[in-house]
């Protein structure tokens, strides 16, 4: 994705946008993702940096709470 597209997304959801460079790249992920891989994450980066320079890893949750009901009352998903 894009950065442009992801900051927009970013945006919608009330996160400051982030910044990267023609060569650079981030991963976004679920915070429980990046806590089981945070002491690989050196392996992470070196193996899809493809010429690029990693900027960083981001763990905010990007979901839309949906709520519905049914017979047994509302319920939040997200």
């Amino acid at each position: 994705m894009g950065v442009s597209d992801y900051n927009r997304l970013r945006e919608m959801l009330g996160l400051a946008p982030v910044t990267l460079r023609d060569n650079q790249y981030c991963i976004h992920m679920p915070n429980r993702v990046y806590q089981e891989i945070k002491d690989k994450s050196a392996q992470v980066q070196n193996s899809l940096h493809a010429g690029l320079e990693f900027a960083g890893f981001h763990t905010e949750v990007y979901v839309q709470t949906v709520r519905f009901s049914n017979l047994q009352g509302a319920h939040d998903i997200l």
